[in-house]
């Protein structure tokens, strides 16, 4: 289920640009 961390951590740092 690394991929799952993976998507989860990219999402974040995503969210954290957006900000």
């Amino acid at each position: 289920m690394h991929y799952i961390q993976e998507e989860n951590y990219r999402k974040a740092l995503e969210a954290l640009a957006k900000q």
